[in-house]
């Protein structure tokens, strides 16, 4: 499980992709499901598996 993945924050955004390499199944949580979204595609073009999972990750 990556948090903020999908809203830009640098080293988020850029260990989730690394993780899907390695054939983890990555979740992608923000509260923002749109923002998780390119995330998730990013990963998926390079044939890793994700999941948007949206919720306010404070709160949780």
């Amino acid at each position: 499980m990556v948090t903020v993945a999908g809203s830009g924050v640098a080293y988020e955004k850029a260990v989730a992709p690394i993780f899907a390499r390695q054939g983890a199944v990555v979740h992608v949580l923000n509260l923002k499901a749109q923002q998780a979204e390119q995330t998730v595609a990013e990963i998926r073009e390079v044939g890793g598996e994700a999941h948007v999972q949206q919720c306010d990750e404070i709160k949780q």
